[in-house]
């Protein structure tokens, strides 16, 4: 044969002699099965690309991709640390606050005292996420590459995608609330403060459960089945040998509109319900009984994350961004409206006492540390984590690799 058909990724020869010493190219199988399978050579740009090519696994699976649930004993680490002061720090927060609760006799400070148990229910999820994912790891380890689309598809990571997200939004919006209770308190000026009645209990409640409502729906939205052509990025057919691995819609639609031609132009817009149809009718009896599971929202990532970093060609890109926005909004709105009580508390104590009393100068200072500290701890981590997402989406960088750092250090 010709040079030019030496190392193309074909066996010209029919023995494999002239592709068998070629440095381009990796070779694996169709197939785990050694008396069913064949060999297949791809190109070295298409191993550790998240994608898998090979049968057997091999071209992501191997001492060279190290896929784990977690990358790197550092982050383990991390994730085992901040979730366990989470978890055991927040029960004691929130066991604290409930048995207070009883003893609370003005309106005001019962709304405050319910909103801080959210706040502490929120970052008990969040701790209890971390706690699972690397307890998950841990037993995994090396085998997660074996198991990593298993595990992608499977309802335990939409479960801790949803816990993680309800934790997160919980928390956040019980924040702004109750930044905007203190902000009201201050606008309104020294008032008397309101008993705690039925009626004021029942708002409190009602409140409360539409923070705890609106969390929930922004965590489960993605999982209806209604809205499965908008958050589901791919399918699994397990046992069908013509799609390895997660496929997802575009390459389905290449393969259906090679097999059935004549409806091109359906396919253009098919839904993942059409697509599986049709994908079904490819085959013969044999393959009728095999079953399909979807990559829902939460299982773009080991990690099981919300899915921040979008491409602009994701059609959950508009959710995604409106998440990201709402709670950009509603840290500014907190950074704002601390740095107003703040500002305003100080103004009253110097104005009522003269700055004569050194212990309230002492506390105001303090005080002032405090939010400062707030303010800027949200600025560093959500700041540059939406100008990433931004960076990502606009195809500029590639972030997918941070996901594990932003969901067990950065957000937490």
């Amino acid at each position: 044969i010709p040079y030019r058909k030496g190392c193309n990724l074909a066996d010209d020869c029919g023995d494999g002699s002239d592709e068998d010493e070629c440095r381009n190219q990796f070779m694996c199988w169709t197939t785990d099965i050694p008396k069913s399978r064949t060999r297949l050579r791809i190109p070295w740009s298409r191993v550790c690309d998240g994608q898998v090519d090979c049968g057997d696994l091999s071209d992501e699976c191997n001492d060279i991709c190290h896929r784990h649930v977690i990358d790197g004993k550092i982050l383990l680490a991390s994730a085992y640390l901040i979730g366990a002061l989470a978890v055991i720090l927040n029960t004691l927060n929130i066991s604290k606050n409930i048995r207070s609760i009883s003893r609370i006799r003005t309106l005001n400070v019962l709304q405050n005292r319910v909103l801080v148990v959210l706040i502490g229910l929120g970052d008990w999820l969040v701790g209890a996420y971390l706690l699972v994912i690397a307890i998950t790891e841990t037993f995994m380890g090396h085998e997660y590459c074996h198991i990593q689309r298993e595990w992608l598809v499977s309802s335990h990571c939409s479960i801790l995608g949803v816990v993680s997200t309800t934790g997160a939004q919980i928390s956040l919006f019980s924040m702004a609330t109750l930044s905007g209770i203190r902000l009201g308190g201050i606008c309104r000026g020294i008032a008397v403060p309101t008993s705690v009645s039925r009626r004021g209990v029942i708002l409190v409640g009602v409140l409360a459960t539409s923070l705890l409502s609106l969390s929930v729906a922004i965590a489960i939205i993605p999982l209806l089945d209604s809205l499965e052509d908008i958050f589901v990025n791919g399918v699994v057919f397990p046992g069908n040998p013509l799609f390895i691995g997660i496929s997802s819609k575009s390459l389905f639609l290449r393969v259906i509109d090679s097999y059935y031609g004549r409806i091109k132009s359906m396919v253009t817009s098919a839904s993942w319900l059409t697509i599986k149809r049709l994908v079904m009718d490819m085959f013969t009896q044999r393959y009728k009984t095999v079953t399909h599971r979807r990559q829902h929202f939460y299982g773009n990532d080991p990690v099981c994350l919300f899915k921040f970093f979008v491409q602009s060609t994701d059609p959950q890109r508009y959710y995604s961004w409106c998440i990201l926005l709402t709670n950009l909004i509603c840290f500014i709105f907190v950074s704002i409206s601390y740095t107003i009580v703040t500002v305003a508390t100080v103004k009253t104590s110097s104005f009522v006492n003269h700055s004569a009393n050194p212990t309230i100068e002492k506390r105001n200072r303090k005080l002032q540390r405090k939010i400062s500290i707030i303010i800027l701890t949200d600025f560093i981590c959500w700041v540059p984590f939406i100008m990433i997402s931004m960076l990502h989406t606009l195809g500029v960088m590639d972030a997918t690799q941070w996901y594990a750092l932003f969901s067990i250090i950065i957000l937490p």
